[in-house]
């Protein structure tokens, strides 16, 4: 994208915003959204091959930390990147792959 064709770049602004398509439904609240969710992982959790894997396991940051350098990436690096990953999914939830 060319940061001078204003056109293009307020195109792109306005299909990052959502703008142009319908709204959410306000029918589905917040405890029904995370039933969804904790539903779809007990799911996948029960199934084979995960059903005996360990809980996940989460740690503290050290005091000290911080992440405060953030450099450019390009969609090359994007691309390569998620290129790199394992080809890791569940039955359970079949996700189709894009190559």
């Amino acid at each position: 994208m060319s940061l001078h064709d204003p056109r293009k770049f307020w195109r792109l602004v306005d299909t990052l915003l959502g703008r142009g398509r319908i709204p959410a439904s306000s029918a589905i609240d917040v405890e029904v959204f995370i039933q969804f969710f904790a539903a779809k992982v007990a799911k996948v959790r029960s199934s084979r091959p995960t059903a005996d894997a360990p809980l996940p396991t989460f740690s503290h940051v050290q005091p000290g930390a911080s992440f405060s350098c953030f450099s450019l990436l390009t969609n090359d690096d994007v691309i390569s990147a998620i290129r790199r990953l394992p080809g890791k999914h569940s039955a359970a939830d079949p996700i189709p792959r894009l190559c």
